[in-house]
């Protein structure tokens, strides 16, 4: 699959992404827009999902410093017509930018991991309904320079 972000397609009531599936048949979605009017900023195709955040720009406060709020979204590729579909998967408080060196999460292959505000360690799987606890104590990811472009 393949999914294209267009900004230029982003408008309310319009279509946000484009997705070109295995059969190469073309869907044009229009994902949900948050109530600070900012669309889509990442988004994955995961284990017969279609995850989709909305990125940092989505304020929970009046400040351009934060804190932010960031919340990634499913819907299920079989649905993707299907508008009531949609699902919040995980949501976090992110104090700043500077936060996002090592994020609290992992759109990962085979399932979402995040680290609770309570310093624990999950992995959720992406239809959401299986959010298993794996390790306390934790802070933060690992940051490996290797993995960057």
């Amino acid at each position: 699959a393949i999914l294209l972000r267009n900004a230029g397609l982003n408008s309310p009531g319009g279509k946000s992404a484009i997705l070109i599936d295995a059969a190469n048949k073309l869907y044009e979605l229009g994902l949900p827009i948050t109530p600070y009017g900012i669309r889509i900023s990442d988004a994955w195709v995961r284990k017969g999902y279609l995850i989709f955040s909305s990125g940092l720009t989505a304020r929970t406060s009046g400040s351009s410093f934060g804190p932010f709020s960031y919340t990634f979204q499913a819907v299920p590729l079989s649905r993707l017509d299907d508008p009531a579909a949609i699902f919040t998967l995980y949501t976090v408080t992110v104090l700043d930018f500077a936060s996002l060196v090592t994020p609290p999460w992992d759109v990962g292959s085979q399932v979402f991991t995040y680290i609770s505000e309570t310093g624990e360690v999950h992995a959720l799987t992406y239809d959401g309904k299986t959010d298993t606890p794996l390790e306390k104590g934790i802070a933060a990811f690992a940051f490996n320079r290797e993995q960057l472009p």
